[in-house]
């Protein structure tokens, strides 16, 4: 604390006691050395921590966000300013529990800062498990009891605590109660969750007034999505019912969107987000990843995409931009609003190679788009890579899109084909054309344009597609992997089929090349994309 007038400091004594940013930088500044970012998602993880008058919330925030250090340090205002009588602090196990609680302790015990403005909070009730702080005095009158402080582990007793014989458990957080190896078990999911909901939920008192001296309950539930069934998403997917208690209490942070840009940029960079996810592809849990740091529900059982499906290729290498015999397609999967609600824009530029049976996927955009902006993109990445051949999933909206498409490619002069994609409604039509390409990774055909990094780091120019494969069939967004997998509605529609392998000359693959060039300039229509439908 800097030093300043008496009033000031006396004001800002008094703001701490309701604000939690400005208590965090005053009497945690070790923990919150650098300024809180004021982002959407750092204010809303706020102010859900701090608002009593909600008494259910839950943080669902990716992994290192901080929302622990947020909860601890609202325990510690609380403690310190007399904002609850019993405070419960649940976790896996009741070792990790006291852990938590010991630190508490020792912040509490050891802060000069601390002890000069609230004194010493010990009470003859410091023992290591169950502790107390001291009571609060004022002229001989009692004006706290001192608050309780509980850690518990999954499954132990806390039903029907009460603190002084009158006060029940008012302020509770349950912190990560459930971790890689646990989830792994439906019974243990399952004594979890009926864990949370029963006992946990059962502490509180539900009376319509409160008594003497009690407070607001309050419930902050923290964790991260370490599996389709597991807590976190069982309490997102409640939320989603009519009447639920969670219903709007719910923050979630991710980390990242699937383009790597960071959420939290000044917090963390989109840099390090990179790096990150580099550590977990080059590990082969993307999966995780997508997890842990986008909060996505993805099945490690289910995972139809495998890391060691993936090829990668050198852009400047295959010289796909020079050779002949390469056909190049850049296909879309439009979305018609650009708002956050919004699905985005998918557009995928491959390459199809007959003769060495191969299809390069060169450039992968997701992103939120205005329809002007998607086929401006699109156009401007088939000149680029020379592509004769739009393609596009209509989706429903077949009027705007065709023409808006065909009347920007001609105003444009340029030498592109479109075509449309036939939509097909039916459900379970969009992962069945999705799946359709896992033969094709599984058997090396697919492979993915990389390129190294200043800092060396190797990425992929696919990371929006192969995270959303990742996701697979859970994917929240299908706008890349589904413009991706028209490659085969136009492969089949136009009957073009890779070369046998004991069909190559023995002049090799240049001379294959060659003669591939002949069929084609004497049959022309071989590059007509057109199908009738």
């Amino acid at each position: 604390m800097t030093q300043g007038q008496p009033n000031e400091i006396d004001a800002l004594i008094t703001r701490c006691g309701t604000d939690l940013r400005e208590f965090a930088h005053t009497f945690r500044a070790d923990a919150f050395y650098i300024p809180t970012p004021h982002d959407e998602n750092t204010n809303a993880l706020i102010a859900g921590i701090e608002d009593r008058s909600r008494p259910h919330f839950l943080a669902l925030a990716h992994r290192d966000s901080g929302k622990t250090s947020w909860v601890v340090t609202a325990i510690e205002q609380a403690l310190l300013y007399r904002l609850t009588n019993c405070m419960m602090y649940c976790s896996l196990t009741s070792d990790m529990a006291i852990q938590r609680t010991e630190a508490l302790k020792r912040e509490l015990t050891r802060s000069r800062l601390i002890l000069d403005i609230f004194g010493d909070l010990k009470s003859e009730k410091w023992a290591q498990e169950e502790w107390c702080t001291a009571p609060l005095y004022k002229d001989d009158k009692l004006i706290h009891p001192g608050t309780q402080v509980v850690p518990r582990g999954v499954g132990q007793q806390v039903r029907g605590w009460l603190y002084d014989n009158r006060f029940r458990p008012d302020y509770i957080v349950v912190d990560d109660i459930q971790d890689r190896k646990t989830v792994k078990s439906k019974t243990l999911r399952d004594e979890a969750w009926n864990w949370l909901t029963g006992e946990i939920l059962g502490c509180f008192s539900h009376r319509d007034k409160l008594g003497p001296g009690e407070f607001p309950p309050k419930l902050i539930v923290i964790g991260n999505m370490l599996h389709e069934d597991c807590v976190t998403n069982r309490l997102r997917e409640e939320a989603q019912k009519p009447g639920s208690i969670w219903a709007g209490n719910i923050v979630e942070i991710p980390l990242c969107d699937d383009s790597l840009r960071s959420t939290r940029p000044s917090f963390v960079s989109d840099k390090k987000v990179r790096i990150i996810y580099q550590q977990y592809k080059n590990s082969g849990d993307l999966d995780i990843f997508a997890q842990e740091y986008q909060l996505e529900v993805v099945s490690a059982v289910s995972k139809a995409f495998k890391p060691e499906y993936y090829r990668y290729y050198d852009e400047e290498k295959e010289n796909l931009g020079r050779r002949g015999g390469i056909e190049t397609v850049v296909s879309v999967d439009v979305t018609n609003s650009k708002t956050e609600a919004s699905c985005p824009c998918g557009i995928v530029v491959q390459s199809v190679d007959l003769i060495t049976g191969a299809i390069y996927v060169r450039e992968v955009i997701q992103e939120r788009m205005h329809i002007d902006e998607q086929y401006t993109t699109a156009i401007d990445l088939a000149l680029r890579y020379k592509a004769h051949v739009i393609s596009c999933g209509t989706q429903g909206a077949k009027e705007w899109v065709t023409f808006a498409f065909e009347n920007a490619i001609r105003m444009r002069g340029a030498p592109i084909e479109f075509v449309e994609i036939p939509e097909t409604r039916r459900e379970g039509a969009k992962a069945e054309r999705v799946g359709g390409l896992i033969p094709l990774y599984r058997t090396g055909m697919i492979r993915h344009a990389s390129h190294v990094e200043l800092d060396g780091v190797i990425q992929s120019h696919c990371i929006p597609l192969e995270l959303a494969q990742a996701k697979y069939p859970h994917s929240r967004y299908w706008d890349a992997m589904d413009a991706q997998s028209q490659i085969l509605w136009l492969l089949d529609n136009t009957e073009r089929f890779m070369h046998a392998n004991d069909q190559r000359t023995d002049g090799g693959v240049e001379d294959e090349y060659e003669e591939l060039e002949a069929e084609l300039e004497a049959e022309e229509e071989m590059f007509d994309w057109g199908v009738q439908v």
